[in-house]
């Protein structure tokens, strides 16, 4: 075909060696090899495979959560300073605790006993660890919330609140006294609680008397002090008399 008046004869070939170029290099990029046209497709398997492991890594089975609860039962029990360590400096309990905010009543029996576990150790590094940071609190909320009902979780709690009696922890009963008293007139099904409050007011009067008792004594020091300091003074003026006549 020629080409119009006027216009420039040498784009029709441009035009063609455009075209060929670009068959050119598609017939390359086709007939590149499978090992290097495979990259981005290598790239996106990977990103996938993480995506789909993250997805499925990111829900912890319940029952991999149970046995973790189990292993750090036993290293509080058995590596006591290294445990100690951890568990305060990292805030063990307090994670450990998020349990109780599970539907599987049995996690939420877990977070208690590793609690009973620590508290266990009668160690008043884990018993001011628990007041500063009020970690008894999330676990009566619990029992509180639960109710009436007897079932694991109401058993683990009174488990707990009567081994602080018995053992007679007495910051731990201070506690729960003052901070839960008025919840625990509430509980009539057991008397766990009342004999809670009455250990914690006979060891208010055994403090007030042992207070007494020692500003007695003190007093009776004194006292005595007082007429030994007497009887000495007399004793070395008559002396002095003495040695004058």
């Amino acid at each position: 075909i020629a080409p119009v008046a006027g216009s420039d004869s040498t784009a029709p070939d441009a035009a063609a060696a455009a075209a060929g170029d670009a068959n050119h290099s598609s017939g390359k990029a086709a007939a590149k090899p499978e090992g290097g046209g495979s990259s981005a497709g290598s790239a996106a398997v990977p990103a996938a495979a993480g995506k789909g492991a993250g997805s499925s890594g990111s829900e912890v089975p319940a029952s991999t959560i149970g046995l973790i609860v189990d292993l750090l039962c036993f290293c509080v029990q058995h590596h006591a300073f290294w445990a100690k360590y951890h568990v305060l400096r990292k805030n063990v309990v307090e994670k450990v605790l998020r349990l109780l905010r599970r539907r599987e009543r049995w996690l939420v029996v877990a977070g208690v006993r590793f609690l009973r576990t620590c508290i266990g150790t009668k160690d008043d590094f884990y018993m001011r660890h628990l007041i500063r940071n009020k970690l008894l609190d999330p676990v009566m909320g619990a029992f509180f919330d639960n109710g009436e009902h007897y079932n694991l979780l109401n058993s683990a709690v009174l488990e707990l609140v009567e081994f602080i009696r018995k053992e007679n922890i007495k910051s731990l009963i201070e506690y729960l006294v003052q901070n839960f008293g008025e919840r625990f007139a509430e509980v009539a099904y057991v008397d766990t609680f009342k004999q809670l409050q009455l250990k914690w007011e006979q060891s208010k009067e055994a403090a007030a008397a042992a207070a007494g008792g020692s500003d007695a004594a003190a007093g009776a020091a004194q006292d005595s002090a007082g007429a030994a300091g007497g009887v000495g003074g007399r004793l070395y003026s008559s002396r002095r008399r003495m040695r004058r006549d």
